[in-house]
């Protein structure tokens, strides 16, 4: 499949480069190192989101190449890639804003792929996307350099969780080991990625953290992040990894769950899902329209908040206990 990837950046001149809502390091990472690809070949190149880069990625270097879908005329490209979008739903508005006779190329690595491309490059073997792009920089002979290192290990570093979860592996921790060596600050890295919230962003954290519940004898484990949390300030950075990543912290839990209400939309419940290994939230997820990995998932459902979280924590539980069929 690398191989049609290849000839489709010799064939065209203009490319248009996308990723899903809610923008992370791997997205941004990989979006930036296909930039950097296709300028190398030197072609035309715009790369375009739907809502906004998360302030603790504003030191990477040309992020401000990433602009807003509004400035782009998407008519004037002849590819589309779409870079670590496991469905077409997680970047709807240029999909759609897209000519229908012209060609998508879907590169992934998420197991939960619905393949909407017309050219689908899905590698559920690989820890991440930018992990694929490295080895289309192999493939192409483009010698790799501080910068490039940069962009593909911030995606690596975030999408395994600093190398914690599951989809960490020999080959990931090794490609690690390479990019480090190119003179990276793995340190500064780290607390420019992680080491950036305010004040007023803790305590939106304590208010979540205060909404905890548990069943299953603590089995199952869950937050909600609740529109009124954000009355005085809105933060700068999505915290529901965080929230996510403390509930992972209690021993017996082995799956947690984080119900947010959409900021924007009233009736929009986003579903964040993490599991320990044990149980696929993957499977869950799609059951709901929705995807990701095995131990990392969400699906957005309409509905009231609590009546959201009742059909979905009975669902779930169900699902823990083998009862439900999400396949």
């Amino acid at each position: 499949m690398i191989e049609k990837i290849i000839y489709q950046i010799k064939l065209n001149k203009n490319f248009l480069l996308t990723s899903h809502l809610n923008l992370e390091g791997d997205a941004i990472g990989s979006l930036l190192a296909m930039r950097d690809i296709l300028l190398f070949f030197k072609k035309r190149v715009s790369v375009v989101i739907q809502d906004k880069i998360p302030e603790e990625y504003r030191f990477l270097p040309h992020i401000n190449a990433i602009r807003n879908i509004k400035n782009i005329k998407l008519s004037d490209y002849d590819v589309l890639i779409t870079l670590d979008v496991s469905d077409e739903k997680r970047c709807q508005k240029v999909i759609d804003l897209f000519p229908q006779n012209k060609t998508i190329i879907n590169i992934d690595h998420h197991i939960s792929n619905t393949r909407f491309g017309k050219i689908n490059w899905i590698d559920s073997n690989a820890s991440s996307t930018v992990e694929m792009i490295y080895k289309l920089y192999k493939r192409l002979n483009i010698a790799l350099n501080k910068k490039r290192a940069l962009w593909l290990y911030v995606g690596l570093l975030t999408d395994t969780g600093s190398f914690r979860y599951p989809n960490t592996n020999a080959g990931s921790l090794k490609l690690a080991g390479k990019l480090i060596n190119y003179g990276l600050n793995i340190s500064n890295i780290y607390q420019n990625i992680y080491y950036t919230f305010n004040l007023n962003e803790i305590k939106i954290i304590a208010q979540i953290l205060s909404t905890l519940k548990s069943d299953m004898n603590q089995r199952l484990v869950w937050f909600k992040m609740k529109r009124e949390f954000f009355k005085k300030d809105k933060p700068k950075r999505d915290l529901a990894d965080e929230i996510l990543n403390l509930g992972r912290l209690i021993k017996k839990a082995e799956v947690i769950v984080l119900f947010k209400e959409d900021l924007s939309e009233r009736n929009i419940i986003h579903v964040n899902l993490r599991s320990k290994n044990k149980i696929d939230v993957d499977r869950f997820a799609r059951y709901f329209g929705g995807g990701g990995h095995r131990t990392a998932s969400g699906c957005n459902i309409k509905g009231d908040l609590e009546k959201v979280e009742n059909m979905v924590i009975k669902k779930i539980k169900e699902f823990i206990n083998g009862g439900i069929n999400c396949r």
